[in-house]
């Protein structure tokens, strides 16, 4: 087609759809663009529900993990790391699990240790930060929240180890 008769035809076109001269305008059609859109919006959201879903799975699947995977650093090394305190087994709770990054899970929650003297403490805060270093090796870097004996003020001691982890 050459160039005039397509600056024709582009001319004739909205005549045609905005007058009543004679030339019958088609009936509007759905916009393709908007069609496609919609579509596209309706897999969005779609994909959005199952990657909740996946999400979901996923913490689950990863509280249990994680749960495993700092009992076991507790119990390996609460002792050397903080000073003679012990970890009570079985007492950490997990309440949130955060996704820093691809290889970075931060983990928060709380537990119980028996303190120097004997006396036990429990529901203290934790929070652990784990980095995935390949070939089931993490780097936990772990903080406890703490008592002073004689201020009874509440502080905070961090330690990190690697450990090697699978479920």
């Amino acid at each position: 087609m050459k160039i005039r008769e397509s600056l024709f035809l582009l001319l004739l076109m909205p005549l045609g759809i905005y007058t009543s001269c004679g030339i019958q305008s088609h009936p509007k059609q759905k916009d393709p663009v908007r069609i496609e859109q919609k579509e596209s919006s309706r897999t969005a959201v779609e994909y959005e529900k199952k990657d909740r879903v996946e999400t979901t799975e996923r913490k689950r699947k990863s509280i249990h993990f994680y749960q495993g995977l700092l009992e076991d650093f507790c119990k390996l090394y609460y002792h050397k790391a903080f000073e003679g305190r012990t970890y009570i087994y079985g007492s950490l709770c997990i309440v949130s699990v955060d996704y820093l990054s691809e290889t970075i899970i931060e983990i928060k929650g709380t537990h119980s240790y028996e303190g120097i003297m004997g006396k036990q403490y429990t529901g203290y805060a934790f929070k652990a930060n784990v980095r995935e270093l390949g070939n089931d090796r993490f780097l936990v870097t772990f903080e406890k929240q703490s008592i002073k004996l004689l201020s009874r003020k509440k502080y905070w001691e961090r330690t990190s180890r690697e450990i090697a982890y699978s479920e």
